[in-house]
């Protein structure tokens, strides 16, 4: 299992707090985000591949000291063609470089399911509806298989039941890898391949994707929002 954790972006949204430095160099506790992220990956993933960029040398070097290796995304073409940067036929999780689990991860359930047979599930939390569109929102049925993922859904004001958000964690099966790689191969799309369209198209062409529900003791916290980052620096990182 290769985990792959994707952190080429700009990170505009932060930059009140970072003052230019890449994000996911931001202190958590003494230790910085993104060795948070890839020590959560080795937790289960014999190799750990960091997506960064040409502009971001300095979070290389911490990446790689922390024991990851460092891949270069040299368009900004989104999630899916990082993941897909990979160019590997292995099973693979991807952990997004901006959220960090506290205190505990739901990779090695995720890793399970993979090791099953699946062809990949997704993390999942419970959002109030009044915050649906900020999120991938999922249609999942009552044995945990995915019917579908919408991207940021507009909601009726009236509705109010929760909904079950991507939460920034994600396993594929070699199968499943292999399939978004020509996905993003054969795209025609001047802009951004989002994930969330690749998985999408993937479920209606017969791929079985499994919803991972958080469990209490597995809380996202994300250090990729200021206000969100600014709490959790107020946190008992030990």
């Amino acid at each position: 299992m290769v985990a792959l954790i994707p952190a080429a972006g700009r990170g505009t949204r932060m930059e009140s707090v970072t003052a230019g430095r890449p994000k996911e160099l931001l202190p958590l506790g003494g230790v910085t985000v993104i060795e948070r992220i890839i020590a959560e990956a080795a937790e289960v993933a014999d190799h750990v591949v960091v997506i960064s960029s040409p502009q971001k040398p300095e979070l290389d070097e911490v990446a790689r000291r922390a024991g990851a290796e460092v891949i270069h995304q040299l368009e900004p073409r989104g999630l899916a063609h990082a993941v897909a940067c990979l160019k590997a036929e292995t099973d693979v999780l991807v952990l997004l470089g901006d959220c960090v689990y506290f205190p505990e991860s739901p990779l090695a359930r995720m890793d399970r399911l993979i090791h099953l047979g699946v062809s990949g599930c997704i993390a999942l939390e419970e959002v109030p509806a009044s915050r649906a569109h900020l999120y991938g929102i999922v249609d999942v049925d009552d044995m945990g298989t995915i019917n579908g993922i919408v991207e940021k859904p507009r909601l009726d004001a009236s509705e109010t039941e929760p909904r079950y958000a991507v939460a920034a964690r994600y396993a594929l099966s070699g199968g499943m890898l292999a399939y978004l790689m020509g996905a993003v191969e054969r795209s025609t799309e001047a802009g951004e391949i989002t994930l969330t369209s690749v998985l999408s198209s993937a479920i209606a062409e017969g791929f079985v994707l499994k919803g991972v529900a958080l469990q209490p003791n597995q809380v996202r916290i994300d250090a990729g929002e200021p206000e969100s980052y600014l709490a959790a620096t107020r946190m008992d990182w030990r």
